[in-house]
């Protein structure tokens, strides 16, 4: 099933996508084999709302982390970039 980003923006979407990206992957969460598509275009992803879990990372030091794709638990799971261009601020 596709999943559009553009179903997820908001009027905060241009300046950070990761909210919407959240909502995109819950989405994606509820179907099986889903694909989230971008359109062409800039995407800003800032680390301010992103979620954050303590992450024990075996080749660097565990700790708390942000992370604006969080992939875990996904299954069969396609990201479609579109020719977009991915911006990842700090």
């Amino acid at each position: 099933m596709i999943i559009d980003i553009n179903d997820y923006l908001d009027e905060h979407s241009s300046t950070d996508i990761v909210p919407a990206i959240q909502r995109a992957l819950a989405a994606c969460r509820t179907v099986e084999k889903p694909t989230l598509c971008f359109s062409p275009g800039t995407y800003h992803f800032r680390p301010d709302r992103a979620p954050e879990k303590f992450y024990y990372i075996s080749n660097n030091d565990c700790g708390v982390r942000r992370i604006a794709f969080p992939l875990i638990d996904m299954h069969g799971l396609t990201i479609d970039g579109g020719g977009a261009e991915f911006m990842f601020h700090g």
